[in-house]
């Protein structure tokens, strides 16, 4: 797998590792947020697992766009379908998958075209998203292939993919930068739905309150618990709807909604609440961190180790942690001296 790997990355394609016989990334890891054509962390990743299955990822900062056919849903008919409006697709590079193909087509820019299903059985993989490339294995056991591998090239998608379904301006999501250390989609969601969707419903029924700077602060609650950009602004139909019923009146757009939720999703994240620093540390106890997601990590760490362990018992810890999951290991010792000197 190392070796098919360092080949796509020579090719220009972003890879990343994804849990063997699986389409899902490494526990622990950020997926296609860290697809890199590096061969050195290439190489470190598939030392560290041999047999995990190759991500590849997909959009405009990768320049490549997939469509997915998955015949067992209906994709025939979904293609023939596609193609009856818009005209033949290209052949490009394609891989056979457990139920269908990939066909691999280069993404030009300027713009990004969004993911989802175009057609029965077939899927855009662009913005946000990633396939599972040659040769990995499929969970049933099936192996991807390269198909006409020689005799074929990449070819550029047709200009109707890239005008049909580009992302229009409040889509767009280069707008702030997820944190490095992630809280996973699950508890993300829970504690959007359980806490601050109810407590921004509360708020905006105030004839006093602002909405903008209630979406502002809906924005910075999800920043302070680590809960990713995508995710937020999946909220973004309910706080408008929330935002309807306020008395002020005044229907905000949805692209002034999502400026003022980005506004604070662009800040240093501050604390967390408990039960998102307990999700955070229990998710990630086992990954290593690189850049700058070492000192997001230790920051997190020695807020969970303040809250439940004596001072020196969390100093000694914080350093194990460092040692074990960043790499290389950060130097503590300025830490350590302003520690020494606020006591």
């Amino acid at each position: 797998m190392k070796a098919a790997a360092l080949a796509l990355a020579a090719r220009g394609f972003l890879v990343f590792p994804l849990t063997p016989r699986q389409k899902v990334p490494l526990p622990g890891s950020h997926g296609h947020l860290e697809a890199t054509t590096d061969p050195a962390t290439i190489a470190r990743w598939w030392d560290q697992t041999p047999d995990a299955n190759i991500g590849l990822r997909t959009g405009i900062e990768s320049g490549v766009l997939v469509l997915d056919r998955d015949d067992r849903n209906g994709g025939e008919a979904g293609w023939e379908l596609l193609e009856e409006e818009h005209g033949p697709v290209p052949y490009s590079l394609r891989a056979r998958t457990g139920g269908g193909f990939h066909c691999y087509l280069r993404h030009p820019g300027p713009g990004r075209v969004k993911s989802l299903a175009i057609a029965p059985g077939v899927d855009l993989k662009a913005a946000g998203g990633y396939v599972v490339a040659p040769p990995s294995v499929h969970p049933s056991g099936a192996v991807y292939t390269w198909l006409d591998e020689g005799d074929s090239q990449l070819e550029d998608a047709p200009a109707w993919l890239l005008t049909e379904f580009a992302q229009s301006a409040a889509d767009r999501l280069p707008l702030a930068e997820d944190v490095a250390v992630a809280l996973p989609d699950t508890p993300a969601r829970l504690l959007i739905v359980g806490k601050f969707l109810p407590e921004f419903e509360r708020r905006i029924l105030d004839p006093a309150t602002c909405r903008n700077t209630q979406l502002t602060v809906f924005g910075w609650q999800c920043r302070c618990n680590r809960i990713p950009v995508r995710i937020a602004l999946e909220f973004v139909p309910q706080l408008l709807a929330a935002c309807a019923r306020s008395p002020r009146g005044r229907v905000v757009p949805r692209n002034e909604a999502v400026r003022a939720i980005v506004s604070a999703l662009r800040k240093r994240p501050g604390r967390p609440e408990r039960a998102a620093l307990q999700a955070l540390i229990e998710a990630h106890d086992d990954a290593t961190f690189e850049g700058r997601a070492r000192m997001e990590w230790l920051e997190l760490c020695a807020l969970f180790l303040g809250r439940v362990l004596p001072e020196d018992e969390a100093l000694a810890q914080l350093v194990e942690v460092n040692e074990r999951q960043c790499i290389p290991p950060l130097d503590l010792a300025e830490l350590l001296g302003e520690g020494k000197a606020a006591a």
